[in-house]
């Protein structure tokens, strides 16, 4: 079964320290950002937690673990 959206990587916006990831929507063949917010927070972290378990979202297990690194979601 294919998933609505790819995710590809996350990067940190060097002036905000926001987190943000390059997804792919695979419906429209679109690139798009997903805002995750700052690892500091726990109103994003909650975010990220919710997109790791969206079954819309794809990716790879590396990319996986980043994300539960950067907002120690161990």
């Amino acid at each position: 079964m294919q998933t609505d959206y790819k995710v590809d990587s996350i990067y940190v916006d060097e002036e905000t320290g926001e987190v943000f990831a390059k997804c792919y929507d695979n419906v429209y063949g679109e690139k798009f950002e997903k805002y995750l917010g700052n690892p500091n927070d726990y109103q994003s972290s909650m975010t990220a937690s919710m997109m790791l378990e969206d079954s819309n979202f794809s990716m790879k297990d590396e990319l996986r673990n980043e994300i539960i690194s950067t907002f120690g979601l161990e």
